[in-house]
């Protein structure tokens, strides 16, 4: 999967549910997608926090290489995610993996800041999955070509993949044409919100679950 700012639950639990994670860090970087952005909930609605990147004669950029433009977005969605989140009994825990990962970073590289915020959270979440870089392979090739490169690589036997990129994985045919199995993996977000269960908003950021849950409870979650 490529690094994701602030990944939603399903996406840890994928993490949880292989023995290899690899992060996509080398296609193409698409503006105003997840690597750059994702959701909480602010007054029982559905809140932006976009990380401001670099983008001047830089289109076709690699994810690996994109760079964000100062450090004032990070002033500002600490506020944000205070102002959603400070009431709530585990604020405290959402405070700490923002401030040790996102405050504290030193890196202007958009994909180290998310990869050092998603590793960290599945520290806290005691998540041991072993992780990997696409950028750190040997492996070359298009869309689902590439993505049975890595696997046969790295000695799978089974690529587990997420929704989005089962259209192109079947039509394009090289998995079929392989002894490599292939998987969909869904995660279904359930009501966690102990506070406004008839206004629960699915697929916001981790931290909304760890604002509601704790992290012990977060992971327990993400095993259902």
């Amino acid at each position: 999967m490529q690094p994701t700012y602030l990944p939603w639950a399903g996406y840890f639990s994928m993490i949880e549910s292989v023995d290899v994670f690899i992060f996509f860090d080398d296609v193409q970087f698409s503006r105003r997608s997840w690597q750059q952005r994702n959701r909480i909930n602010l007054n029982q609605q559905e809140k932006w926090l976009t990380i401001p990147v670099k983008k001047t004669g830089l289109r076709d950029q690699l994810i690996n290489n994109v760079e964000v433009v100062d450090d004032k977005w990070k002033t500002t969605h600490f506020n944000l995610i205070k102002q959603a989140y400070g009431k709530s009994k585990y604020f405290d825990e959402v405070y700490t993996i923002f401030e040790e990962t996102i405050i504290k970073s030193t890196t202007n590289l958009l994909a180290e800041i998310n990869v050092n915020f998603i590793m960290t959270v599945m520290k806290y979440l005691n998540i041991n999955t072993k992780t990997l870089y696409s950028s750190n392979l040997k492996s070359d090739g298009k869309k689902s070509q590439y993505l049975l490169n890595i696997c046969k690589e790295i000695n799978a036997d089974t690529y587990v993949s997420a929704p989005g990129s089962m259209k192109y994985i079947e039509s394009e045919g090289y998995f079929e044409n392989s002894n490599i199995k292939v998987e969909k993996f869904e995660f279904e977000p359930k009501c966690y919100s102990t506070k406004n269960v008839d206004s629960f908003i699915p697929y916001l950021s981790i931290l909304d679950v760890i604002a509601n849950l704790g992290v012990k409870e977060s992971y327990a979650y993400i095993k259902k």
